[in-house]
């Protein structure tokens, strides 16, 4: 049985003030909405941030995943999702954000300024 590799993102509406990183610590300090504690994802969360020494305290916990983009989308805090289980809907949501303001709808180029610097144009 092949198994394939998933990564958690975090997700806000796109009126959320956003920063290029973040540390492990400020995570914690945004509005998060969280799977409930006995999800398998939540879990894994919880033991991710605990092997650093951080506890979580979710805003809002739903019991499930869809909610937690809808969630995010109108602006009810910022939610971590699995982002291959929640490719369709984080697309439909970024359409229904911008819809058709952009010319090119496939992915933006990232320019590097430097060793550590990249930057992504959007083009209307």
């Amino acid at each position: 049985m092949d198994c394939f590799e998933i990564n958690d993102i975090f997700v806000c509406g796109p009126n959320f003030e956003k920063k290029p990183s973040y540390l492990w610590e400020e995570l914690t300090e945004l509005p998060l909405i969280l799977l409930e504690k006995n999800a398998i994802s939540r879990r894994y969360l919880e033991k991710n941030f605990k092997e650093k020494n951080i506890s979580l305290h979710p805003q809002i916990e739903v019991a499930v995943h869809d909610l937690l983009i809808r969630f995010a989308s109108i602006h009810l805090g910022v939610s971590c999702v699995i982002e291959e289980f929640s490719k369709e809907e984080l697309e439909d949501c970024i359409k229904g954000a911008y819809g058709t303001k952009f010319d090119e709808m496939g992915v933006c180029p990232l320019h590097y300024t430097d060793d550590k610097v990249a930057v992504m144009e959007l083009y209307h």
